[in-house]
């Protein structure tokens, strides 16, 4: 089938193609009468007090609506696409479920997802234009409000927390959402570098935009890794950001790949950031749990940080900004690892207080 995105140029990416990598302005609160079952099987398997049982939730629960779902699934649009997508999501990490495909999976890491999970899934994926799930696309920024991941004014449609006062994995998924808000305004701009020959003064202002921005994002990382011990847990709550780090790289730099949001996955390519294997340079990030628009969209960046990369081997100026928004975007990722680490680690490691910081 002929994919409806053409092959990327320099020239032709605008402001329209770069918003899938953008948080929405308000998140798919409601579902419509037919999917609104999904909340009830989301709550009970967050509320099942082991995988076992949640999983068996879902066994139980599933097969009276899913004859209703599936030709449902193929007709959902935009913010309903995305409302029913989130909560599929939400039910994957509570049970451990993974769709990725088993080459690229660790050996042990998930147990195959029951078909008659699976088939609604694919159903709603194919709307979607991702064949994964269970991850901060559909669970941060697609879950949380940019201004309400601030200060945690506004709840996020799906919780693990069972008061007002979010909880660890709650914090870390705003904190990814908020770190997408942050870094909006280096992709708005971003569109101004879509040219065949880049020159020294945009590539400067971009990369100052993200000098800039990351140390937005190392403060905001600063301050909820310092709130972490004073905020509640939850058997399901750890059990979900287990699920969320599996397989993650051991190298304490690097972001486990369901947690690395879109907008970060951006700014990677923006600068043309490579991976790192054995402490060998290998190469540009997998990139996974991304939409096909998503997919384009970071071929287009991928394309301007090739540019941006060769202009900073030829201008002294622009090499020396371009290594030290290198070195800021590791410190940031290097941070968001750290608080990842914090939320999913042993409990008892980390002291719970009563009070402490809002």
């Amino acid at each position: 089938m002929t994919s409806p995105f053409p092959s990327p140029s320099p020239d032709s990416l605008s402001i329209s193609s770069l918003r899938p990598l953008l948080p929405p302005a308000l998140p798919p609160r409601h579902l419509g009468a037919a999917w609104r079952p999904l909340d009830g099987i989301v709550r009970e398997t967050m509320r099942a007090g082991s995988l076992e049982e949640a999983r068996a939730v879902v066994a139980e629960r599933w097969n009276v609506p899913l004859a209703g779902w599936i030709p449902r699934a193929f007709l959902l649009t935009g913010r309903q696409a995305d409302a029913v997508g989130m909560r599929l999501a939400a039910i994957s990490v509570n049970c451990g479920w993974t769709m990725e495909p088993a080459d690229v999976r660790e050996a042990g890491e998930a147990p195959d997802v029951p078909e008659h999970f699976a088939v609604v899934w694919r159903a709603v994926a194919n709307r979607l234009g991702t064949g994964e799930f269970g991850a901060v696309p559909l669970l941060a920024a697609g879950n949380h409000s940019p201004e309400g991941a601030a200060d945690d004014r506004w709840p996020p449609v799906v919780r693990w927390s069972a008061d007002e006062e979010l909880c660890r994995l709650d914090l870390l998924l705003a904190t990814a959402a908020r770190i997408d808000g942050l870094s909006a305004p280096i992709l708005w701009e971003s569109h101004l570098l879509a040219q065949s020959a880049l020159r020294p003064w945009p590539v400067l202002r971009a990369l100052h935009r993200i000098i800039q921005v990351q140390a937005e994002v190392q403060d905001l990382l600063a301050a909820r890794l310092a709130s972490v011990p004073y905020r509640p847990t939850s058997a399901a709550g750890q059990r979900a950001a287990l699920s969320l780090v599996a397989g993650a790289p051991l190298a304490t730099f690097d972001i486990p790949p369901r947690l690395f949001t879109p907008a970060q996955q951006a700014v990677d390519a923006l600068l043309g950031m490579l991976s790192i294997s054995g402490g060998a340079w290998f190469g540009r990030r997998p990139r996974r749990h991304l939409s096909e628009a998503q997919m384009w969209a970071l071929r287009h960046l991928d394309r301007i940080g090739d540019g941006i990369r060769t202009l900073a081997g030829r201008d002294e100026a622009v090499g020396r900004t371009f290594r030290e928004a290198l070195m800021e975007v590791r410190q940031s990722h290097i941070a968001y690892r750290r608080l990842v680490d914090a939320v999913t680690g042993p409990v008892a490691a980390l002291p719970t207080r009563s009070t402490g910081p809002g």
